[in-house]
């Protein structure tokens, strides 16, 4: 449209209308739009398909299914179309706004060096802007997935086989129904071939549990909501043997530990560090509940290493939340875990021994959510492979549109410039200078991008925390990393057009049109 400024002008001077002056461009504008549109909906279809058949397998819910919503493509398809719009009335409102005597007599041959310049370069720094929060989006779920992989576990994950197991409240209408059931069943468990440990909890690591609000002896709290909250799990003896977790401090539970006894618990190092800081938290006592608890105190009997917790936190950077064990044999429950933990091998073998051990105490009774714990972990995580790497392509996808807009506009507006260089270098400029003029264009609208760019980052690592695996949403070398990355890209979409200029002869520059 700058380019196309001074035809304009010339048909308006002949008499052409104002529709009939800016309609080409409404239609080159609607029919790019058109074209981009079509092709973009056949890219939508085909990644979409392919992002569905990636994400089979992974543990995502069964209920979550990915394809083209028709209301959300209607919507992508109005944006287009005001685009195409905007696209055309940009030009538009620049030629009604114009002197055409000024456009006519203007030395530029063929273009008005005022026209458009101002607009793409907030055209450029709205999309540098906008890929630096992307990338850096992008930067921080690399490094979770990076994090997550390489994730170093306290506890045993290849080996551990994993099921549930429910008691209907008709079939064990009692406390005591249910313990026998879970006795029984843990007896058989232990003495599966091929099994070295056996236990059952109410959840495992790092599948998460449930949590509660509880109180420390001695302390007051003013209102129900001061009282602190803590991931909890209900365990069997030999929880921590079947998971390979060395009690630190203390005691392990003990059969004896049943409803008669003492109540006891053991807490995570975290949990002792939080509530119990500078102290030895053995012999402390807790209570679930609030200000109208009715239960009794728990004694610490025990001190285990942090585990993580993802069903608690909802997966973020708290991965080693509160958490303290209470045994089953002092708590009711009637959904448990299984976990047998083997010699080697695929954990998976034993299952039919499992469900045998369960028919053998109750033949009515199934095992659901067949799994390992390693398997676990990755159907629990599944989502930050997926999302991470959408997120990865969408910032590199970004970067490659703010680079292109970039050596677009600086090369165009090189070209434009191409008589003024060949002056300068007519009059003894070296090359060097009229690089460090173009390069000084460029930083100029690199560093206000960025600038932009880094406040929107900081706001978007806020929203996407959750989805973040031990990473801080301010992690420098994120953001430097991403910075540095616009800013080599952005410097050598300026060097590119400015070299081809000094390139170009004096002589032939003079004569350039």
């Amino acid at each position: 449209a700058t380019l196309r400024t001074k035809e304009a002008a010339l048909r308006s001077a002949l008499g052409a209308t104002t529709f009939r002056v800016v309609s080409p461009f409404f239609a080159e504008a609607v029919i790019l739009a058109f074209a981009g549109s079509v092709l973009g909906i056949a890219i939508a279809f085909y990644g979409v398909g392919l992002f569905d058949s990636a994400t089979q397998g992974v543990g995502k819910p069964y209920f979550m299914t990915f394809a083209v919503d028709l209301p959300v493509l209607m919507f992508i398809l109005a944006i287009s179309a005001l685009t195409a719009l905007v696209a055309g009335a940009a030009p538009a409102y620049q030629i009604s706004k114009t002197d055409v005597n000024a456009i006519i007599k203007d030395e530029a041959r063929g273009s008005s060096r005022a026209q458009g310049g101002r607009l793409s370069k907030i055209l450029v720094i709205g999309e540098i802007a906008l890929s630096c929060a992307l990338l850096v989006g992008a930067g921080l779920m690399t490094k979770s997935i990076i994090n997550l992989n390489n994730y170093d576990f306290a506890f045993e994950t290849e080996n551990v086989f994993t099921a549930r197991v429910g008691l209907f409240e008709t079939d064990y209408p009692d406390r005591t129904s249910r313990e026998r059931f879970f006795s029984n069943l843990l007896l058989r468990l232990r003495g599966l071939p091929g099994g070295q440990a056996a236990t059952l909890s109410s959840g495992i690591p790092p599948s998460g549990s449930g949590a509660a609000r509880f109180a420390i002896e001695g302390e007051t709290y003013a209102t129900d909501q001061d009282y602190p909250r803590s991931a909890t799990n209900t365990v069997t003896p030999g929880f921590f043997d079947t998971f390979g977790i060395e009690v630190s401090r203390g005691r392990d539970f003990a059969e004896q530990d049943d409803v008669d006894a003492l109540p006891v618990a053991i807490v995570s190092t975290r949990f002792a560090e939080r509530f119990f800081p500078g102290e030895d938290p053995i012999g402390g006592r807790i209570r679930e509940g609030t200000s109208d608890s009715e239960e009794d105190w728990k004694s610490i009997v025990g001190v285990v290493p942090n585990l993580m917790d993802i069903g608690r936190t909802g997966i973020g950077n708290d991965l080693d939340p509160t958490l303290y064990y209470v045994p089953a044999k002092q708590r009711d429950a009637r959904f448990l875990t299984i976990s047998v933990r083997t010699g080697g091998g695929d954990p998976l073998t034993i299952t039919s021994s499992v469900r045998e051990a369960v028919r053998a105490v109750d033949p009515d009774l199934p095992i659901y959510n067949v799994r390992t714990a390693q398997g676990a972990w990755e159907e629990d995580t599944w989502f930050f492979q997926v999302f991470g790497t959408l997120f990865i392509v969408f910032g590199l996808a970004a970067l490659f549109m703010a680079s292109i807009g970039l050596y677009g506009v600086l090369s165009f507006s090189v070209n434009r410039r191409v008589q003024e260089m060949g002056i300068r270098m007519a009059l003894g400029a070296q090359a060097r200078d009229v690089i460090r003029l173009v390069l000084r264009q460029g930083t100029f609208q690199l560093g206000i991008g960025l600038a932009v760019g880094l406040v929107m980052a900081f706001g978007l690592s806020n929203i996407i925390g959750i989805l973040m695996f031990n990473v801080q949403p301010r992690d420098p070398m994120v953001f430097g990393s991403i910075v540095l990355v616009i800013s080599v890209v952005g410097i050598l979409a300026s060097i590119i057009p400015a070299r081809r200029a000094t390139s170009v002869d004096p002589i032939e520059a003079l004569r350039h049109e």
